[in-house]
């Protein structure tokens, strides 16, 4: 959940800096989108990667070299001084903080039986919420009283702290739970696994409400809702903390209920339901807006452990890293225009 963090605090805690971007670089919208949306760009590039050498490796040195890196690499995002300068050094650190994403979600398989793995990949992808969270309420704050490069090595710090947090308690599974086999085997690649493919690909679908929302929920707030920059934060930060709330529900519940993808499909359904009455409402300044835009934002981060823990049961925990590194990157490359043509 720390290593998780650390990645999340970057990736989807960035856009609480999205005003500042803006007024630091006169950026417009779609540029804005795209200054942002470069640390995921940067995990599509390598998740599949660090998934395949989780495999190999073990979870341990993935996560500590890769999140070292990034950690490296958001120390240097203090020295340029344009956005497209900016830009390169956070796709640097969302490529070297892949490696958390897949090892995390491997650990998890390996540690827990099916019975408990929904409710703890819900606790791990609680982690991007409160590292989102965190980086809501910290980041504005620190950037107003030293800059973006104060908030840049603030990133570095959880970052770091991920690695070695990662150094330490990232031990080998047990290994009763490593040789047990999965009721549903995938084939000798996750490539291979038209499962993994179909299901990878409506998550795909599911991360253009959750791109758009979490990129611009601020700018929303802000610039169309008259919201000030604090208060925007602060409903940032708790729309964070709910959707960690939900994850880890929704992972409990398909636990007791022994079935990932009905529920996933249910999230979908009420995501688009929640999207058609945030934008009707968006036509009006009122407190119905925001909380509507608020409950549309909850609902499309709250999927993420349904399709974590159907994908680790589809391949098994042998092929679990790279089974996670390319769901992870089918996912994001389906999103990729998402934050440009958004804004």
């Amino acid at each position: 959940m720390v290593a998780q963090a650390g990645v999340s605090s970057l990736q989807q805690g960035l856009p609480a800096l999205g005003p500042l971007f803006r007024e630091t670089f006169s950026l417009s919208l779609p540029a804005l989108g795209a200054l942002l949306a470069t640390a995921s760009w940067g995990v599509m590039l390598t998740i599949y990667i660090w998934g395949r050498l989780a495999d190999r490796w073990g979870e341990r040195i993935v996560v500590v070299i890769g999140s070292g890196g990034a950690t490296i690499a958001l120390i240097g995002a203090t020295f340029p001084d344009s956005a497209w300068g900016l830009g390169l050094s956070i796709c640097v650190a969302g490529a070297m903080s892949g490696s958390a994403i897949a090892a995390s979600g491997r650990a998890v398989m390996g540690w827990f039986p099916r019975s408990e793995r929904g409710l703890a990949l819900g606790l791990r992808q609680m982690a991007v919420p409160i590292g989102a969270g965190l980086a809501g309420i910290a980041l504005p704050a620190i950037a107003l009283r030293f800059g973006l490069d104060g908030a840049f090595l603030a990133l570095a710090v959880l970052s770091f702290a991920g690695a070695i947090v990662g150094a330490i308690y990232l031990g080998p599974p047990p290994p009763a739970l490593t040789s047990a086999r999965s009721p549903q085997q995938a084939s000798a690649s996750p490539v291979r696994d038209t499962a993994i493919w179909r299901l990878s690909g409506a998550a795909g679908l599911l991360q253009w409400s959750q791109v758009g929302m979490n990129t611009f929920l601020m700018i929303i707030l802000v610039e169309y809702q008259g919201l000030g920059y604090a208060a925007a934060a602060i409903l940032f930060a708790c729309v964070q903390a709910l959707s960690g709330v939900m994850r880890v529900a929704a992972g409990w519940l398909s636990d007791r209920k022994s079935r990932r993808v009905p529920h996933f499909v249910g999230y979908a359904v009420a995501i688009a339901i929640s999207l058609l009455v945030a934008a009707a409402f968006q036509l009006v300044h009122s407190p119905v807006s925001v909380a509507a835009l608020l409950l549309a934002s909850v609902l499309s981060f709250s999927w993420n452990g349904l399709a974590f823990a159907a994908v680790a049961e589809f391949s098994g925990i042998q092929r679990a890293g790279a089974a996670f590194g390319f769901h992870g990157t089918l996912m994001r490359l389906m999103s990729l225009p998402t934050a440009i043509l958004f804004g």
